[in-house]
């Protein structure tokens, strides 16, 4: 052995069996017109500074029928729905939906809530309506929402605030 590698031995793609495309002439990519390459790399480095732009939560995690696992601010084991922000900046929920019924996609829109980059949050579903008909806030801070999940397995989405589009949907 020399340098962690065998000497005069197979290389470590044929030990492996890796699939290599048939060689091209240079300069060239095998069906691709040499402008593609151009507008692939635009396309991609534009899609990927827009992502960085924009933050775009997920639902990352639900449980329904909670029993044992967690607690709301009224010490009540309820529903919940986790929202994730995978994105590089923040995001004010303000406007976002969650909703158990594909027909009535504002079934909740979020108050004004920050969702730092990376953060999670969540989101207890309890049935519980605040006054004059806003988002509950129980006392640990928690925002509820009007509903609660189906035992069974239901429909569950997150909408952005326009209601074109849902990031999560179950």
């Amino acid at each position: 052995m020399t340098g962690g590698h065998e000497a005069n031995g197979p290389s470590w793609s044929e030990r492996f069996d890796i699939v290599r495309p048939p060689k091209a002439p240079d300069n060239e990519w095998i069906g691709v017109s040499h402008a593609e390459p151009m507008r692939l790399f635009t396309f991609l480095l534009s899609t990927a500074l827009g992502a960085a732009a924009t933050a775009t939560p997920v639902i990352s995690e639900f449980m329904a029928s909670n029993a044992t696992t967690l607690k709301d601010g009224h010490g009540n084991y309820e529903d919940w729905v986790e929202l994730w922000n995978p994105g590089a900046t923040a995001v004010d929920l303000a406007g976002w939906r969650l909703t158990d019924a594909a027909g009535v996609p504002d079934k909740f829109v979020f108050p004004s809530r920050v969702l730092p980059p990376g953060a999670r949050m969540l989101v207890i579903c309890s049935g519980r309506i605040g006054a004059n008909g806003t988002a509950h806030i129980d006392p640990d801070g928690h925002v509820h929402a009007p509903f609660s999940l189906a035992k069974g397995g239901e429909y569950l989405a997150l909408i952005t605030p326009d209601g074109t589009i849902r990031t999560t949907e179950f």
